[in-house]
């Protein structure tokens, strides 16, 4: 990155833009990557969808907000779940954060610590979440799976 761009980022306007570009650009292109992966077209995404094939185009064109719902249905057709996380951002002078307590909630810190043990290769071994307690995960809706 260059300083240019860094100081450009200290900037709040433009660093709350810089963000929100980038978590659309990220969603869009991960929808786009499995959809090339398996060789999908966005024609069979929206009729996997019930939307028009229009729709989908205009979704993944970035020019509209995708909503968390809109999201989760776009994973979900490609048999997907959307994980959210937080990340601080490292310079905070650009956010309306600077003066806060840099301290980390501890149900930030427990997401978190769990994220490491299910990516450490001994998260396996021993208990099935890795050695820490899981919260109980909701029930899907609907029908059950086959």
């Amino acid at each position: 990155m260059s300083d240019r761009y860094r100081e450009l980022l200290r900037e709040p306007d433009l660093r709350r833009e810089h963000e929100r570009e980038t978590l659309r650009e990220d969603a869009i292109s991960n929808i786009c990557g499995l959809l090339n992966s398996r060789e999908l077209t966005q024609a069979e995404l929206a009729k996997r969808l019930g939307v028009s094939p229009g729709r989908v185009s205009h979704l993944l064109s970035g020019r509209r907000n995708l909503t968390l719902t809109t999201l989760a249905d776009l994973a979900w057709a490609l048999g997907m779940r959307v994980e959210l996380r937080l990340e601080a951002i490292e310079d905070l002078a650009s956010t309306p954060a600077l003066n806060d307590r840099p301290i980390i909630p501890p149900w930030l810190k427990r997401q978190s610590d769990r994220r490491d043990a299910a990516a450490a290769p001994s998260a396996s071994v021993g208990s099935p979440d890795g050695g820490g307690s899981k919260p109980a995960r909701r029930q899907p809706v609907g029908p059950a799976r086959q």
